[in-house]
């Protein structure tokens, strides 16, 4: 396809996958078109990613990585320093499949089982605009940052255990998305920086006396940020990430300007967000670490990687905020703003700038 019929290629389909997915939602429960329509609507990104034939920036890379896992067993993978076994087990069954493609068609199912899953689990009201927001904005990414994109879906849905204070199934699932993606780790702690209501009423001098602490120790942080990312990507277990501490001068730093605007929307309405489901206080809070760490990605684009486990918390944010706006022009304006933002920065990142080399769009010819 030429790069025109690509992006003609890519909004008709995502909107189609949208459309399907608002249709569903309006049929009766458990019927067989409800049902059908639903899956429709993830087969249709699913292809897309799946069936893809040099797409993305890392597309031959990880062809070359087929190939050098699917001759190895599991034990000469982990004593060559290999840690992302749940990436090396999808390699093996697509080897035994007999091609890479199915490398690509299951890494996608992955990640957009999570995703579709935890937009039904979360149970908002416009979750066609959260599938909307994914699919232009995070789901092109998918093309390029394969792993990470599965171990960040496989966060997003695990957020739940947070304020479910299930600190078992949490660990589970951060073990899980660490399989695909070393980077996964990382967002372990974020868990203990969310607590109830009733533990900040008791504790209320403490909370002080920490928010304090922990306010000193993000500006340390940050101001000592590049030391930090510079020892960090020295050690084993970083070594491969290593390129970003190479890249100080090189980070593409205009989503910060966007990363700040979508952060005032969202504390401008953070009151009826709360307000209205008490759980998005958790997403507030990922939104702004999110921010943070971006803003430190000036410095080096390997926090940036980070951030992307955060700031995919908009998808649930910003629909949730024509919830909560009772006026209906008002409301009208705001979804309508929720498309422009999606379309525009589809149009502008994928089209324009060619980030993550999505366009030209081609099918795989050869399936084996």
């Amino acid at each position: 396809m030429n790069e025109t019929f690509s992006l003609f290629f890519y909004v008709s389909f995502f909107i189609g996958s949208v459309l399907l997915y608002t249709f569903s939602f309006k049929l009766k429960k458990n019927s067989n078109l409800k049902n059908g329509t639903y899956i429709l609507s993830f087969i249709i990104p699913l292809i897309i990613s799946g069936l893809r034939f040099k797409v993305g920036t890392d597309y031959g890379s990880y062809i070359k990585i087929y190939n050098n896992l699917s001759s190895k067993n599991i034990f000469q993978y982990l004593i060559d320093g290999g840690r992302e076994v749940g990436f090396f087990f999808i390699c093996k069954i697509s080897s035994f499949l007999n091609s890479y493609v199915w490398l690509f068609i299951i890494m996608s199912f992955l990640t957009l089982f999570f995703i579709f899953k935890s937009l039904k689990d979360l149970k908002i009201n416009q979750a066609n605009f959260s599938l909307l927001i994914y699919l232009f904005v995070y789901f092109p990414q998918t093309f390029n940052l394969i792993r990470q994109e599965l171990a960040i879906s496989i966060i997003f849905y695990a957020y739940k255990y947070i304020y479910m204070k299930d600190l078992k199934k949490w660990l589970f699932f951060i073990i899980l998305a660490g399989s695909f993606h070393s980077t996964g780790i990382f967002i372990f702690p974020f868990y203990f920086f969310y607590s109830k209501k009733e533990f900040l009423k008791n504790n209320i001098q403490k909370i002080k006396i920490l928010n304090f602490v922990l306010r000193i120790g993000i500006l340390v942080l940050m101001i000592n940020s590049i030391k930090i990312i510079k020892y960090m990507v020295r050690l084993t277990l970083f070594s491969e990430y290593s390129r970003y501490g190479r890249e100080l001068s090189k980070g593409q730093n205009r989503e910060f300007i966007l990363r700040i605007i979508i952060l005032l929307v969202i504390i401008l309405f953070s009151k009826k967000l709360n307000k209205k489901d008490t759980k998005n206080k958790l997403y507030i809070f990922a939104i702004i670490i999110g921010t943070i760490l971006t803003y430190i990605g000036f410095y080096n684009p390997f926090t940036k990687r980070i951030a992307l486990y955060f700031n995919i918390a908009e998808i649930k944010l910003l629909p949730e905020i024509a919830n909560v706006i009772r006026n209906k022009k008002n409301r009208f304006v705001f979804k309508s703003g929720i498309i422009v933002y999606a379309l525009t920065f589809f149009i502008l990142a994928y089209f324009i700038l060619k980030q993550a080399k999505i366009i030209p769009y081609n099918f795989i010819n050869n399936f084996y």
